[in-house]
């Protein structure tokens, strides 16, 4: 699936295939060749891009050919499948709502899952290291009340020693 992350330097577009299973072992990858990630600055380069390459990690998934030849407009990434790196300080810094409780957690998971796929022991070790920051994918529920806030407060401690909006 596209996605699009908003980073920094700009908007960045590649391909996600999220868990699958193939000859009894599970598999993840992005768009890329090994550990490396391969990301376009535009969903006209990423269509080129996947219509023309046939040197990456995603060639053996099973969908990866209808992939090539689908009309460019499924390569703009929807709305659920754009994740934003630059306000993740932004949303912590706000009273947690169920939107940014949720769009935190999806953040988070994109970023884990190429922390993991793209070998990055920083990102592992910030994962591996801050177990608490699993709560936001539990959902608003995780932070009402006092103890709720005070999860909430922890994660955006976390996160803003990290620096996460890389």
């Amino acid at each position: 699936m596209p996605i699009c992350l908003s980073l920094p330097a700009g908007d960045r577009y590649t391909v996600w295939a999220p868990r699958w299973r193939d000859g009894g072992d599970e598999w993840e990858a992005f768009l890329g060749k090994d550990d490396n990630l391969y990301a376009c600055e535009t969903v006209a380069d990423l269509v080129a891009f996947v219509r023309t390459d046939s040197d990456n990690d995603l060639v053996d998934h099973p969908a990866w050919k209808d992939l090539t030849s689908v009309h460019a407009h499924k390569l703009d990434p929807s709305e659920d499948n754009q994740f934003d790196l630059v306000v993740v300080e932004e949303l912590v810094a706000e009273k947690p709502t169920a939107e940014s409780v949720t769009t935190l957690a999806a953040t988070l998971a994109i970023v884990a899952s190429i922390g993991s796929v793209c070998e990055l022991p920083a990102v592992s070790k910030f994962f591996n290291g801050n177990p608490s920051l699993g709560a936001v994918s539990g959902g608003i529920e995780h932070f009402t009340g006092r103890a709720g806030q005070r999860r909430w407060n922890s994660i955006a401690e976390i996160i803003g020693e990290a620096g996460m909006t890389c």
